[in-house]
């Protein structure tokens, strides 16, 4: 309610004003009750000399007890820094002997904060990365991982996590070329043992192996013709067959940034069917069938990241792509009998 040009307004909201007025005088009147009320207070402890001794002695404990927990905060920050301090020199040594793991496990506080566990996962990680680094890993190196383990006083589970992942690094590496080798297979299967790193840590890795040993023992044996479940010509014989997913590329969206026009591409099912590979073509059977003969074939590869088998043929602008279940083996069959007289 208000007064506007000497006329009473009824139901007028109230203004922000008004409420910072009314907040203003409800401090106010806290205020002063605060005020009275430890001038109560006070006035009775002048007059009760035990209350006062009381309050005191309390204020001199908890005085004391404060001090006495930043005196300890403060030793035991300094513990876990020397710890962490002799743990970095134990991580950088070639060979640590069993005397400093001892030293380390006597540094070492009851309990780590999370920061500091952190660094010591780290630490070990970083010393199995480079004991991996030559793809072997060498009796000395072995017990170097494990008086970490025992000095760093690591949980199975971090010192597992970093078995797999340095076992994880060398397949990258030595995997990387769509290739394995006899000797770099061998060179995987003895990391596995030595790191100590149970198949079912590496599942994908082993399967994804074994199919590059299967393409590497079809480039480097006779093959062998099978029975399959389509007709072909007489003078034909059947190498491989496999279920296959064909597709295109296209663009998914366009967007302007920067002034310059991107395009994102996606992938888009063309046709499934059969994929047949003979002596004389790669056979696609699905509603109808497609021969592509090996002297139209200009290109085969398999991309790593999508695992699709890609065929460039002659003639054609984009290569034909298709989903296999095994595609380097499959593109093994392809490159063998391609070359074949």
């Amino acid at each position: 309610m208000g007064w506007v040009r000497g006329h009473y307004r009824r139901n007028r909201r109230p203004s922000a004003g008004d409420v910072g007025c009314l907040l203003l005088v409800v401090l106010g009147v806290l205020f002063a009750g605060l005020v009275v009320a430890l001038a109560e207070a006070f006035d009775r402890v002048q007059k009760n000399p035990g209350l006062v001794r009381a309050i005191a002695t309390a204020l001199v404990v908890c005085a004391v007890g404060f001090v006495a927990v930043i005196v300890w905060r403060f030793k035991q920050g300094q513990g876990l820094r020397r710890f962490l301090e002799r743990a970095r020199r134990i991580a950088a040594t070639a060979e640590p002997h069993a005397a400093d793991v001892r030293e380390l496990r006597d540094l070492r506080p009851r309990r780590l904060t999370t920061a500091a566990l952190a660094e010591l996962e780290a630490l070990y990680r970083g010393a199995v990365h480079e004991v991996v680094s030559d793809y072997a890993v060498s009796k000395g190196e072995r017990r170097r991982l494990d008086h970490l383990v025992q000095a760093f006083d690591l949980p199975n589970e971090i010192s597992h996590r970093a078995a797999v992942d340095g076992f994880l690094q060398a397949h990258a590496v030595l995997v990387g070329d769509g290739r394995l080798t006899e000797k770099e297979q061998d060179q995987l299967a003895e990391l596995q043992k030595v790191l100590r790193v149970p198949d079912a840590g590496i599942q994908a890795q082993l399967v994804y192996s074994d199919e590059l040993v299967r393409a590497r023992l079809v480039l480097s044996s006779e093959p062998v013709a099978i029975q399959p479940d389509v007709k072909l010509k007489a003078s034909e014989a059947c190498f491989y067959a496999t279920p296959f997913v064909e597709k295109k590329e296209r663009v998914g969206r366009t967007y302007v940034q920067d002034g310059v026009r991107h395009k994102e591409m996606t992938l888009e099912v063309v046709r499934d069917g059969r994929l047949f590979v003979t002596n004389e073509r790669v056979l696609l059977v699905a509603s109808g069938t497609t021969s592509l003969k090996y002297e139209k074939i200009l290109e085969s590869a398999v991309d790593a990241e999508s695992r699709l088998l890609s065929l460039t043929v002659d003639g054609r602008k984009a290569p034909y792509l298709f989903e296999v279940p095994e595609p380097f083996v499959a593109i093994a069959y392809v490159d063998k009998l391609a070359r074949r007289p």
